[in-house]
């Protein structure tokens, strides 16, 4: 089942971008990608439409870049992913983007623009038998979240406007205001959708967190769901992470 020709945007390990993918690419190549997962984001055709709003990430321009595919300023998410799933299919296609990731460490979403790298260093370069992509993404990606978190908490500040209608909301953590179903039916009441997921993707708009916490904030370790969050937050600018509290307020205020 093609699944309408797309699948959800994540920051994917195996390669090192974040990309709303044609579904066959994902499940052949992609394991950190969970095509059940894909296919209730499309419940309803609502994601299908999310897919084709929103404007293609910086990561997928930097892949188009790199392969001399043209693109405007207005292209879609959607269109992005599949055009780069056309392109990733190809074995020698998969092996020259893998090299020029090993070469220049390139996991960055904030820029479009490629890292700088000579032509004779690109020929040259040879890839260790043990070196793993999806390590080096991780190991990126905790650098640059441990440095946004130094010196603060990961919510938004100032605390931004909420809206629910045909926004999408992620919860994670323990919450007093009932369980986690409960939360995402008063979200579902105000217009808004609260998907179940394992991880956080550019769709979604708030990042929800309980007021309860986790005591492993206190040593530095905010969870896989929050640190993804800030990482993406710091290219996109979404999604806000907001605390239970605010969200609560929120809900008061738009009460049915």
């Amino acid at each position: 089942m093609e699944l309408a020709g797309f699948c959800y945007s994540v920051f994917c390990h195996s390669c090192g971008f974040e990309s709303a993918l044609y579904p066959r690419f994902c499940r052949s190549q992609h394991k950190a990608i969970n095509p059940s997962s894909c296919e209730n984001l499309l419940e309803s055709g609502r994601h299908l439409a999310t897919v084709n709003r929103m404007r293609a990430s910086n990561r997928q321009r930097k892949i188009l870049t790199f392969f001399k595919v043209s693109h405007s300023a207005e292209l879609s998410i959607g269109a992005a992913g599949w055009e780069i799933a056309q392109i990733l299919e190809i074995p020698e296609n998969r092996d020259l983007w893998r090299r020029y990731v090993y070469l220049t460490n390139d996991f960055d979403c904030t820029s479009s623009e490629l890292k700088s790298y000579t032509e004779a260093d690109f020929q040259s370069v040879q890839i260790p038998d043990d070196w793993s992509a999806s390590a080096a993404a991780k190991e990126f990606r905790e650098e640059i979240v441990a440095g946004e978190l130094a010196d603060h908490s990961p919510f938004d500040l100032p605390e931004p406007e909420i809206e629910f209608c045909g926004r999408a909301f992620l919860f994670t953590g323990k919450f007093s205001f009932g369980t986690r179903k409960q939360c995402q039916s008063e979200v579902a009441s105000r217009g808004g959708r609260a998907p179940s997921l394992k991880n956080v993707n550019s769709e979604i708009d708030y990042l929800v967190i309980g007021n309860k916490g986790n005591s492993m904030w206190k040593k530095g370790s905010y969870g896989i769901k929050i640190e993804e969050a800030v990482f993406l937050r710091r290219g996109s600018g979404r999604p806000a992470i907001i605390s239970e509290d605010h969200w609560t307020l929120s809900l008061l205020q738009n009460a049915n």
